[in-house]
């Protein structure tokens, strides 16, 4: 019995490993895909004269609206937690929705950001469009969230390189529900899921790009053989 007892461990202990480092880097490596192919910013009207798109991107978008001011706390709390950490990628960047006559109130925020932290803040993009633009792009992120009043939210959303939104989806053994956006009233709150997730999602692209390598030098390496 006790040769059963310990053969089954022996067998189980290396397989139970397994399973749980390989979810664990299954986990780590993908940050799932909730809504695909949401609405480009390409109708918005950038602060500054650049070209502002998602492909190729990993973009934090926030919904500012006509809520600069009120939601200025917020932007320090992902400047801090977020921006500070990622803007040296030449993939990540910061993009803010607002109304149109409300440049002033961006240009402001972007000095205070800057005067704050002294570092780079050209990662911070603001695009300007109407309310009914604003609706529209808010809509096509399917989220069960909703723009106040002032048609803006404190949550931020997480959008990948093809311009799919990503978050966590709820897990059948878990009580959380799907979370489409990050709370960003907090450090802590920002600590405990979207510093985490954005991470995954870089590092999600910075394996595609070594994997995608790999296989060009193995393919052009078995074609000259």
């Amino acid at each position: 019995m006790k040769k059963a007892f310990v053969l089954i461990v022996l067998f189980a202990l290396p397989v139970t490993v397994y399973i749980i480092f390989g979810t664990a880097v299954h986990n780590f490596l993908h940050l799932p895909i909730l809504t695909e192919e949401v609405e480009t910013t390409e109708n918005f009207t950038p602060l500054h004269e650049e070209n502002i798109q998602f492909e190729d991107f990993v973009s934090v978008v926030l919904i500012y609206g006509k809520d600069i001011k009120n939601l200025r706390g917020n932007a320090f709390n992902l400047n801090d937690r977020i921006y500070k950490k990622n803007y040296i990628y030449k993939d990540f960047q910061m993009i803010i929705l607002a109304e149109e006559g409300y440049e002033k109130e961006a240009q402001d925020l972007l000095e205070e950001l800057h005067d704050f932290t002294g570092i780079n803040i050209s990662k911070w993009k603001f695009v300007f469009g109407s309310e009914e633009e604003i609706h529209s792009f808010f809509d096509s992120l399917k989220t069960d969230l909703s723009l106040n009043e002032n048609n803006a939210t404190p949550y931020a959303f997480i959008i990948d390189q093809e311009g799919n939104l990503r978050g966590r989806k709820k897990n059948a053994k878990d009580t959380d529900k799907t979370l489409y956006g990050y709370e960003t009233h907090s450090i802590a709150s920002l600590n405990n899921t979207m510093v985490d997730d954005v991470n995954v999602l870089l590092a999600e692209y910075r394996f595609k790009s070594e994997k995608d390598k790999e296989d060009f030098l193995k393919y052009n390496k078995e074609n000259q053989e």
